[in-house]
């Protein structure tokens, strides 16, 4: 198990401030916010992508997760390229940085706007960031929790219907900070045996509904229940 921040909360502070404070609290790893003005410009083209790695090194903390923004729900075609369009450029940031992971964020609420109509545009956007992607050397990681899409079931659905290995979920918890030292004592001795199961509920993300698993303990099975 690692430590890691997120970059977003210091947003308006410039990266070396940020690296300084995360690695006061022995933080190992972050994931940096990806908009193009926080931490003093920093995605602002041009780009000094080996400057930035030093600082990370320097700091002896690793990237990796970029925290992406994206909206794949809407109707118009054009708009929906325009989005897969600029989810793509924290795509190339990604790669450029050796991050990877990118968060995505399947859609914003709107007056109006259903899960169910909207979700045939959520699958073909995701599609077409996979479909571009494939071979960057990145996945993409739907956040979890927020805006228009908060259930785990239908996450899962997304995923299955993406049908790409480079298209994932975001497992983010929530911790109030007084609680913190406690939780992470917690999570460290609980960490050996948890991994498993990350690695396991990742990859029964990718099974069909009908898929029954049984878990002995050391070994898992599953089974098929669908009826012809």
């Amino acid at each position: 198990m690692e430590i890691g921040i997120t970059s977003l909360g210091m947003g308006t502070q410039p990266l070396d401030e940020v690296l300084r404070f995360a690695a006061s609290t022995a933080s190992e790893v972050m994931e940096l916010n990806g908009r193009e003005t926080v931490h003093d410009n920093l995605w602002v083209p041009p780009i000094d992508y080996k400057a930035i790695r030093r600082q990370l090194e320097a700091a002896r903390i690793r990237a990796t997760s970029l925290g992406g923004y994206s909206d794949f729900t809407s109707p118009d075609d054009e708009e929906l390229e325009e989005q897969v369009k600029i989810f793509l450029g924290y795509c190339d940031v990604a790669r450029q940085m050796r991050i990877p992971v990118v968060r995505a964020f399947a859609g914003d609420l709107a007056e109006g706007l259903t899960l169910e109509r909207a979700y045939p545009r959520i699958v073909e956007g995701l599609s077409m960031v996979a479909e571009r992607v494939n071979d960057w050397g990145i996945l993409v990681g739907i956040e979890n929790h927020g805006r228009l899409v908060n259930d785990g079931e239908v996450l899962a659905s997304i995923v299955r219907d993406v049908d790409s290995s480079v298209v994932g979920i975001t497992l983010v918890p929530f911790v109030p900070l007084n609680l913190v030292p406690g939780v992470l004592l917690l999570v460290s001795l609980n960490s050996a045996s948890a991994v498993g199961d990350i690695v396991t509920v990742w990859w029964l993300f990718r099974k069909p509904k009908t898929a029954l698993v049984q878990d002995d303990g050391d070994s898992v099975r599953i089974f098929n229940t669908a009826t012809e």
